[in-house]
């Protein structure tokens, strides 16, 4: 089941998602912790894009001092 629902979802979810998935569609309560496990064991990793907002340093904050 964690497999056929991570496929319908194209990898963009994670375990977080994929329980709650399986907790509404399948009325399975699986504990997030047990799906991140059987996730990693089955290779199942989400693909996801990391947004990074620029956090100024000390030393570009040197200059104004």
């Amino acid at each position: 089941m964690i497999r056929s629902t991570f496929e319908r979802c194209k990898a963009v979810y994670g375990y977080r998602q994929i329980q709650l998935f399986l907790l509404q569609d399948h009325g399975v309560g699986v504990n997030h912790k047990k799906v991140l496990r059987l996730m990693q064991e089955m290779g199942l990793r989400s693909y996801f894009l990391l947004r990074h907002a620029f956090k100024p340093s000390y030393s570009s904050f040197r200059s104004y001092m």
